[in-house]
């Protein structure tokens, strides 16, 4: 049986109504699963890959920063950049969606392909088809392939059966569920090299590992799906391992950065012979390290500090807030006290040392919050974190179609009075703004939420050694002007 040339664009897609703040937050990672999916493709089936990410394509940009533009324009621009990858040469292009601020941006440019070329076959996979997949088959005419879940089986399959030769004898899309699950020691090191030869100067972008995948917690306000919490063998890590610092030395070795990706680095088996590991081979001395972790771990396992200090090892501890009742409602502790307790400790350790930091990430606005518990978190913040060693990461809690809360709104809503708006990410606006609950509770809402926000973080954020004064300003005018216009 005869297929089709088994040539495949991976598309990166950003969104509209972009600021300077969002680059802050969203510019700085590579499109993982698609480079993920790039090496599998490479080493199972010799696939040739190649990509286009949007965020950086120059002839699109200006589109992106404009409340309102002019759609021929776009189409024309987008049309250019996509005949410079000989689009009218490929068959296959699968868009690999990474968030659901995404989404709107992802309707127009298959729309504009499936116009345009309307030979090729349009696989769309990643974040939001698995989260609201209706979508997607809503919109069928813009899609041949949809992929429920993870997809890396499935992309194999796509091209190991005749399957890609159907798509067009179809009026709607295949609507692909995986059952089976890759071996995750069977994943090779992510694409970077055919990636980087296109956007060889993004030298801000964050080289990433896991030793895990999953996580075996569900707090409600996690985006990440609830699968298996899986392991890799540290023989497959450590091949990964040493391939990545190969890679960073010949492509980014004046920024030698690498992130655990780890949802809970130190649930992963391997992460205390990972530590050991960079102490021996005195690896922090050549590379940064990052992770996340959990509170109650560390202070159970008191040995770990030492191993980050010895590793100088950057470690996010997701605190979240200092309130006891929104820790319980978050579901990131049975016993807020003793979880209170145990950050205290991990904090006046990071005082008492010059290196390294740790970072402290916090979540205003889960339903529930009102100016009460919100000042719970301040108080708590201004007493015992206020430390040049202590980086204090603040965010405004976004209703991700994937967790739990977005799923039991009818919950917080009852129990709360918290307002939400429902599938945000249709409407033609800033993203960010949309995805943020209305009311996180009775008489607290999103206006007096934001400005509280931006009056008692503007202090904190500065007493970090290595604040950076240029992203302060961006999430100051950003979250200003906002609240500005919200009263």
């Amino acid at each position: 049986m005869e297929y089709y040339n088994p040539q495949l664009l991976f598309i990166h897609p950003t969104f509209f109504y972009q600021e300077p703040y969002h680059k802050d937050l969203f510019y700085r990672d590579f499109p993982l699963k698609a480079l993920e999916l790039s090496a599998i493709l490479k080493k199972n089936k010799k696939i040739k890959t190649h990509f286009l990410d949007l965020r950086f394509e120059k002839d699109l940009t200006k589109f992106f920063s404009k409340a309102k533009f002019n759609d021929q324009q776009f189409e024309k621009a987008f049309i250019k950049v996509l005949e410079k990858e000989s689009i009218q040469d490929l068959q296959n292009v699968g868009i690999i969606s990474t968030s659901s601020f995404e989404f709107l941006q992802i309707e127009k440019i298959s729309k504009i392909i499936k116009n345009n070329f309307p030979k090729i076959n349009i696989i769309v996979a990643g974040h939001h088809p698995s989260a609201v997949p209706n979508n997607f088959i809503e919109k069928s005419k813009n899609y041949d392939i949809i992929i429920e879940g993870k997809p890396e089986i499935a992309f194999l399959n796509l091209f190991t059966t005749s399957l890609l030769n159907k798509v067009k004898k179809r009026k709607k899309p295949f609507l692909i569920k995986p059952k089976d699950v890759f071996n995750l020691n069977d994943v090779p090191l992510p694409d970077y090299d055919t990636y980087l030869q296109k956007y060889k100067d993004k030298t801000e972008l964050i080289f990433t590992i896991s030793a895990s995948e999953g996580c075996p917690f569900h707090c409600r306000f996690c985006k990440i799906p609830r699968t298996k919490f899986r392991n890799y063998s540290f023989v497959n890590f450590l091949e990964r391992f040493e391939n990545l610092q190969n890679l960073i030395m010949r492509w980014n070795y004046q920024n030698p950065k690498i992130g655990f990706l780890d949802q809970s680095f130190n649930s992963a088996l391997l992460s205390n012979k990972i530590l050991k590991y960079i102490i021996e081979r005195k690896l922090q001395d050549q590379y940064r390290f990052s992770c996340q972790t959990r509170i109650e771990i560390v202070s159970n396992h008191k040995n770990l500090l030492s191993l980050f200090k010895k590793a100088k090892m950057v470690v996010g501890y997701g605190f979240e807030s200092a309130n006891k009742g929104i820790l319980y409602e978050m579901r990131k502790t049975s016993n807020p006290t003793a979880y209170i307790k145990k950050m205290k400790e991990i904090l006046e350790f990071y005082e008492n040392i010059s290196e390294p930091y740790c970072r402290l990430n916090i979540i205003a606005g889960f339903p529930g919050e009102n100016n009460e518990t919100f000042l719970d978190t301040i108080e708590f913040l201004e007493t015992y974190a206020l430390h040049p060693n202590v980086q204090i990461n603040p965010t405004i809690y976004i209703n991700d179609p994937n967790t739990y809360v977005y799923k039991n709104m009818d919950y917080y809503h009852k129990t709360f009075q918290s307002m939400f708006l429902k599938e945000w990410w249709k409407i033609d606006s800033d993203p960010l703004k949309n995805s943020i609950p209305l009311k996180s509770s009775k008489n607290y809402h999103r206006s007096q939420l934001v400005k509280d926000y931006v009056e008692r973080y503007r202090n904190i954020l500065v007493k970090f050694k290595y604040s950076s004064i240029p992203s302060l300003i961006n999430w100051k005018k950003y979250f200003g002007n906002w609240s500005k216009n919200l009263t």
